[in-house]
């Protein structure tokens, strides 16, 4: 199961999720509030077609037009951001170590 305290961490009480697909923007506020989450703030703006094309992002001044535009309809303030990737724009390697190798 995903750990919510880990994003959130010690200070942070707020957090600005983002979700970027080919036909839109998503962004949400969270908060927590002791052991509880609650949702703050959300809202959804569309992107032209092309602007993102198989996760990738084409038009950059689009996307990001529909970013501030859905940070100012939801009225989110979080300074905290969470931003969805998709696969093929993450890169992962595995190195390997020697047993000795100290920290």
């Amino acid at each position: 199961m995903f750990n919510f305290k880990k994003l959130f961490g010690a200070k942070n009480k707020s957090l600005l999720g983002i979700d970027i697909s080919s036909s839109g923007v998503k962004i949400v506020q969270l908060s927590r509030h002791g052991k509880r989450y609650a949702l703050d703030g959300y809202a959804c703006e569309s992107l032209p077609k092309g602007a993102v094309v198989n996760g990738v992002v084409q038009e950059v001044d689009k996307v990001a037009d529909a970013i501030s535009r859905a940070i100012d309809k939801s009225g989110c303030t979080a300074t905290q951001v969470a931003l969805a990737m998709p696969n093929q724009s993450v890169i992962m390697r595995t190195v390997a170590f020697p047993i000795d190798f100290s920290d």
